[in-house]
């Protein structure tokens, strides 16, 4: 069994302390919850938008955001999901890391880029799965699940569960109505947990703008999402029990 904690919060563009400090106060709610592992959204560092500004917050993966979410998993004893704009020679990449209190347990690139992001983010080409608490754990970032090949290489490589990070503003009512079908159809097709969170923030106006996590079973049933009558910051903590790895 691995106890995953997902999390959608308010985070700010291009603001890695004030995110970092997000994290630290999520990541603390989810270890008093007992869980393994915290995710959260895509660039959930740095902060997302399709501006070259964005590029200029890129750091390597051993610089300051995973030394200090190295730092606050080792406080709270748990391993962290989250996202940042990765350098790695001349290349930028869109990029996870899992970080346990032992340092960097792996990563993953961005490898399938919607329209634009090609203009920010260069393509990843790994589909790493990393062992957590004895379970092997993939990485899908946001339009990576759209199709089913990276999905499809996790479960390959031998993934029980897939984090599943976005920015897209996917909202409870969608995952509710039904409008997003590749997240409970890239968990039956490979037979894994699928797990996902997105960001929530505030319109200029000051109305929220809901964000959401969701929770599929291998058979491709939702069995926790965000309740349509919470439209702010929410986390939900699941058990999950993973069937045996494909490889």
């Amino acid at each position: 069994m691995i106890t995953v904690a997902a999390v959608s919060c308010v985070l700010r563009h291009g603001d890695p302390s004030a995110n970092l400090k997000q994290i630290a106060r999520w990541t603390r709610a989810a270890a008093r919850e007992r869980a393994d592992l915290v995710l959260f959204n895509e660039t959930s560092a740095t902060g997302y938008w399709m501006d070259e500004r964005i590029r200029r917050l890129a750091e390597p993966i051993d610089g300051p955001t995973v030394r200090e979410l190295t730092a606050i998993a080792s406080r709270n004893s748990i391993v962290i999901a989250a996202g940042f704009v990765e350098s790695a020679g001349n290349k930028q990449h869109n990029t996870h890391v899992l970080v346990g209190p032992g340092g960097l347990i792996g990563y993953h690139r961005k490898s399938s880029l919607p329209d634009g992001e090609e203009k920010y983010f260069d393509v990843g080409d790994d589909c790493n799965v990393l062992d957590v608490c004895g379970h092997r754990v993939g990485i899908a970032i946001c339009y990576e699940s759209v199709h089913p090949e990276t999905c499809r290489r996790l479960a390959a490589n031998g993934a029980q569960v897939i984090l599943a990070p976005y920015h897209n503003a996917v909202t409870p009512a969608e995952i509710h109505n039904g409008k997003r079908p590749y997240f409970t159809g890239r968990a039956r097709e490979n037979h894994i947990w699928y797990v996902a969170c997105d960001q929530c923030g505030y319109a200029d106006n000051g109305a929220v703008i809901p964000g959401a996590v969701c929770f599929v079973n291998p058979s491709g049933e939702i069995v926790a999402v965000t309740p349509l009558d919470e439209p702010g910051e929410h986390m939900i903590v699941r058990e999950l029990d993973p069937v045996p790895p494909h490889a």
